[in-house]
């Protein structure tokens, strides 16, 4: 599952994201429900957590896999609800952490390359 946004705007419960989600190969456009939960300061930069929802039919993916109740209906319906928690860190582009042979041929000291290194390590970085 891959979603690339295209565009925001305000509306009366947060944002709507549009973009294209693409499952199973078949890309479809979708307005996610965005919440804004909220930013904090920390090492890596300024991070901030969003909610997104939509409601998607199966059907338009081509995903048809019906498993049959005993009593009749099926066990997923063509409508289904998606939830997306995202976390996101910005960080300021003076302060790009760069991979550590790139900070080694820098005028970075030996102490300052091992930190930042650290530091790209425990913001997620390789």
């Amino acid at each position: 599952m891959t979603f690339r946004s295209t565009g925001i705007r305000y509306s009366e419960d947060g944002f709507d994201v549009s973009g294209e989600l693409t499952l199973h190969g078949v890309t479809r456009p979708v307005t996610l429900a965005l919440d804004v939960n909220g930013f904090t300061r920390d090492p890596c930069g300024t991070r901030a957590g969003f909610s997104a929802t939509t409601e998607l039919n199966r059907g338009d993916f081509g995903i048809s896999t019906n498993i049959p109740l005993d009593g009749g209906g099926v066990v997923v319906g063509d409508r289904i609800q998606v939830f997306i928690e995202i976390e996101a860190v910005l960080n300021p582009a003076g302060q790009r952490l760069a991979p550590t042979t790139d900070l080694l041929e820098g005028t970075f000291d030996g102490r300052q390359a091992r930190r930042r290194s650290a530091a790209r390590k425990s913001c997620g970085g390789a």
